[in-house]
């Protein structure tokens, strides 16, 4: 049953690993005292932004495709996306 979470998981952090990129690198933001290395405090600051600005945009109205997923079901995409765009980050 958790397959099809998995794979729409993994297509959902393929699609927003860059979303709202700036152009920049998380060395620049923490550089230049960036808002954003301030909000994440110096830790994998563009990765975090990427995947709370794609939540945050499933939170406006029509934009929740996700809304028939059962609590756990989301819990469980959201853990998965958030793993799969931090991979290898430390």
């Amino acid at each position: 049953k958790k397959h099809p979470i998995i794979r729409l998981s993994a297509y959902f952090a393929a699609a927003i690993h860059d979303f709202k990129h700036p152009g920049t690198n998380n060395d620049y933001a923490k550089k230049t005292k960036h808002d954003l290395a301030l909000i994440y405090n110096d830790v994998a600051v563009l990765e975090n932004m990427h995947v709370s600005e794609a939540f945050r945009l499933l939170n406006k109205r029509n934009c929740d495709f996700l809304n028939c997923f059962s609590h756990l079901d989301f819990r469980t995409l959201r853990k998965l996306v958030i793993s799969m765009v931090m991979c290898g980050i430390s």
